[in-house]
């Protein structure tokens, strides 16, 4: 005979689920071509493409628990677009540009898959999400006009001075580490 009392259970981590699929892709794609990446500046971008990636999983996944699968698109695109970043890496470039074209255009998508995704998400949050939302969206924004000015430059073959591409470069790395570790502390600071 029960008690009528409910009592809480550990339920351990969730199973693999379709968006673990999805981005389990692009991780496939980065391993089999790690040992043909061309230039230094993409080698020491590796680690930066592979945290992005890693929390935009991590984000998808939590994602998935509150609005049950309605990301399935965008997280799609998501992956699409680190496994073509990854397929970057192994791609010519201008020696003066320190990256391939396709390095820079899916850099400067991932900046723009997360102000969309933003934008979409910010319908549905309360007062506080949406502000933390738009602010994350502004500070994203310098970025994808830098990597996408890298971009077209780096398409149209139109080198430019090799301390601005330097400069942008670093710009991009630092704009993205701290990305990264502003939506990770404010995730960390949610779940408290």
């Amino acid at each position: 005979m029960t008690t009528g009392r409910l009592t809480q259970r550990a339920v351990g981590p969730p199973t693999l689920g379709l968006v673990d699929v999805i981005y389990l892709f692009p991780w496939v794609v980065a391993t089999l071509i790690l040992h043909d990446i061309k230039g230094i500046v993409s080698l020491l971008l590796v680690p930066l493409f592979a945290a992005s990636w890693w929390q935009d999983w991590r984000s998808a996944r939590a994602a998935t628990t509150y609005y049950a699968g309605v990301m399935v698109g965008s997280d799609a695109i998501t992956s699409a677009n680190y496994a073509a970043l990854a397929d970057g890496w192994r791609r010519g470039f201008d020696p003066g540009m320190l990256l391939s074209s396709q390095t820079y255009f899916h850099w400067s998508a991932i900046f723009a898959i997360y102000i969309v995704w933003n934008l979409v998400l910010i319908r549905s949050g309360d007062q506080r999400t949406r502000k933390m939302f738009i602010w994350f969206s502004v500070a994203e924004a310098p970025l994808l006009v830098v990597s996408t000015l890298l971009s077209v430059a780096s398409i149209l073959h139109h080198p430019l001075f090799k301390w601005v591409v330097v400069v942008g470069i670093v710009f991009l790395a630092v704009g993205h580490v701290l990305l990264l570790v502003g939506w990770r502390l404010m995730s960390r600071s949610d779940s408290s």
